[in-house]
């Protein structure tokens, strides 16, 4: 897992589960470089947006993280790097 450069998640939610896997994921890939995250169709406009700003507190400076709906429209108001 050290060297893993490029990750996709599929069907994101909002769970403590989710988010927690993805906090232990990004501190322990320390190569990573991409991740890219497609979320449930259950999250909203709001609650996508709220995550995409959560992501940021534990995420590795030099990680580009890419926010997209399950529909593939990438999430506009993500924070850019």
């Amino acid at each position: 897992m050290v060297s893993l450069q490029e990750i996709e998640i599929q069907g994101f939610g909002r769970s403590e589960h989710d988010i927690g896997f993805v906090e232990q994921l990004f501190g322990w890939a320390i190569s990573l470089t991409m991740a890219t995250i497609f979320f449930d169709e259950s999250v909203t406009e709001g609650v996508a947006k709220e995550l995409c700003w959560m992501f940021q507190f534990f995420r590795m400076p030099k990680l580009h993280i890419d926010f997209r709906y399950h529909n593939n429209k990438k999430v506009l108001y993500a924070p850019e790097d």
